[in-house]
């Protein structure tokens, strides 16, 4: 009886220490888990202070400014541009650049200077005259953090 209790608490020693490899496996995974979480998280972070700072520079920019997909649709603005067009331009949000027109200008084309800039993969620029001001109007070929493409109008009072 002696070495069939000796033979069954070395069995149940042996279970005991493949459980504890198992939940010691578990834990290192548990924890590089853990730690890839916290890194992207960090990056997470990261990207978002970022965007901010972007959202920002982009917002506080005192000239128009006019986002354009490379398919030629408006995706973003700021509110400066507003003044460049007389009217409400989160109506024009993902319209086709044709759309966009500015008021009391002549011989300006938009869409020939987003295509311009697509095309050559050069920036753009043009010079017109609104409400007897003088406009430049710039048009700059971008490429997000994704790879995407598209193109940023600026619209400056040549006075600045």
């Amino acid at each position: 009886m002696d070495r069939r209790l000796t033979q069954l608490i070395r069995k149940k020693n042996l279970e005991i220490e493949e459980s504890h490899e198992e939940l010691k496996a578990k834990a290192e995974e548990a924890q590089r888990a853990a730690e890839e979480l916290r890194i992207k998280n960090e990056e997470l972070t990261n990207s978002m202070a970022v965007l901010r700072l972007y959202q920002l520079m982009f917002e506080g920019d005192p000239n128009g400014l006019v986002g354009v997909s490379s398919e030629g649709l408006i995706v973003q603005f700021n509110s400066s541009a507003i003044r460049f067009f007389g009217y409400d331009l989160h109506k024009m949000r993902m319209q086709h650049i044709e759309g966009l027109e500015m008021p009391e200008t002549t011989g300006i084309n938009l869409k020939a200077l987003f295509e311009e800039a697509v095309k050559s993969g050069e920036s753009a620029v043009a010079e017109c005259t609104q409400k007897n001001r003088p406009v430049r109007i710039s048009c700059y070929r971008l490429e997000d953090i994704r790879g995407e493409r598209g193109v940023v109008f600026r619209f400056a009072d040549d006075q600045q």
